[in-house]
């Protein structure tokens, strides 16, 4: 029965119904305080609403009554501790790492793990590839499948997806490296997010369709201006896993460690990069069309979002 009350909650708030939905959901956990599932709906809730100390109470609660340390407990918790500025992300994070090394790429993020970072690895080819969210990562997956075809006919992305990364990430250790073609692909994040704003956001409507369809979900507009989402990253990045996975600095994709990679190259490289995968590979990559990134950002962002962004990024 685990997850049926969470669900409850759930489905009322994608119907646009929070306020409905907490109090159906308290109702329930009254009868029910030791679902753990519930405890981190509500706590998620009201984590996306930022009433925190109501959803800090009901993560304390989940914490408690689950049998045994869970990693889904820990990480949910470093994520509202980093949203909310309480407490510390970076030993909670780690402990979710600890209890389930196979967690995604923002907990290592948070946990500033030696192993932060996604990578896929080619063993056939003998490459190891850091794909950073809108940096032409979608073209060298593409292009990948050359060096690897798919055996089940999925996407790049299905078959180069975050299980995929997640599993790659921990062979790192038990790999000779030195055997293997080590690259990443810089981007400016500025023109990162403004590229995901325009081609994920405004044009395909990701945040509508993640947002089931309603013109606010917990709290924000599933259609936000470019503005909008700059100034309100970290609620945004908070309730939206697309948010979070395309607007995380690009540090959090790559190795902590710069003198991990053969080369970093810029966007304006990607010819060499090709020639470069070309040669490593004995010419069993087929450039059939010059790669290329997506648009170049433009100056649409005023300059608080220009701020707020630099702020966050590091820059």
């Amino acid at each position: 029965m685990t997850g049926d009350l969470a669900a409850q909650v759930a489905q009322l708030c994608a119907a646009g119904q929070d306020d409905l939905a907490i109090e159906i959901g308290e109702r329930l956990v009254v009868d029910a305080p030791g679902d753990v599932d519930l405890r981190l709906r509500l706590g998620f809730v009201y984590g996306a609403l930022e009433r925190f100390d109501e959803a800090f109470a009901h993560l304390d609660a989940a914490e408690h009554h689950a049998e045994g340390a869970r990693a889904d407990v820990f990480a949910q918790r470093a994520n509202l501790e980093s949203f909310s500025g309480r407490g510390q992300a970076k030993p909670t994070a780690a402990r979710a790492i600890e209890i389930e090394p196979l967690q995604p790429q923002w907990v290592y993020f948070l946990a500033e793990h030696p192993l932060q970072g996604d990578f896929l690895v080619l063993d056939d080819a003998k490459v190891v590839f850091s794909p950073v969210p809108k940096s032409a990562s979608t073209s060298l997956k593409q292009l990948f499948r050359q060096l690897e075809p798919s055996p089940n006919g999925e996407r790049a992305h299905q078959q180069f997806g975050g299980e995929r990364l997640r599993l790659d990430r921990l062979r790192l250790p038990e790999l000779n490296l030195e055997d293997y073609y080590r690259f990443a692909i810089q981007r400016d994040d500025l023109d990162r997010f403004v590229s995901y704003y325009r081609r994920n956001v405004e044009q395909s409507g990701s945040l509508r369709r993640a947002g089931h369809d309603l013109d606010s979900y917990l709290g924000l507009s599933t259609e936000p201006g470019i503005d909008e989402l700059a100034t309100n990253l970290a609620r945004y990045q908070y309730v939206f896993l697309d948010v979070r996975h395309h607007t995380l600095p690009s540090r959090a994709y790559v190795h902590s460690e710069p003198d991990f990679y053969n080369d970093v190259f810029a966007l304006d490289e990607l010819d060499q990069l090709a020639q470069r995968l070309r040669g490593h590979t004995g010419d069993r990559v087929t450039i059939a069309h010059k790669l290329r990134s997506l648009d170049p950002s433009d100056d649409a962002l005023n300059p608080e979002s220009v701020n707020a962004l630099d702020a966050y990024f590091g820059y």
